[in-house]
């Protein structure tokens, strides 16, 4: 079964779930109802960045296509929530978007 997340932004392909993966989507959308409210308009990077495979240093590195999964930012390693969240190289974009997020109804 795929987690919440996987399913809900309509993988076109069967992801086989595993913890990361799962903690990941469920960062993002912690139940079904709570996704279906948000609209979001769902992309194939949108669905690549809250499943976990986002082109970020962190998901690169795995693949040795990355020579370190540090953040420009130096701030922690960059993932989709360190991107998203933390990064202090994009507060400005990150503020507004999450701001937008919450007012549909996200987050």
């Amino acid at each position: 079964m795929l987690c919440v997340g996987c399913y809900v932004v309509r993988v076109s392909h069967y992801v086989t779930p595993d913890a990361y993966h799962t903690a990941v989507c469920r960062s993002f959308f912690p139940n079904l109802m709570q996704r279906l409210k948000a609209k979001i308009q769902i992309t194939p990077e949108f669905t690549a960045l809250v499943t976990g495979h986002g082109k970020t240093r962190s998901y690169l590195d795995r693949f040795k296509l990355a020579d370190e999964p540090m953040c420009r930012c130096n701030e922690g390693q960059q993932t989709s929530d360190h991107v998203i969240f933390d990064c202090n190289l994009l507060e400005a974009q990150g503020g507004p978007t999450i701001k937008k997020i919450v007012e549909n109804g996200g987050y």
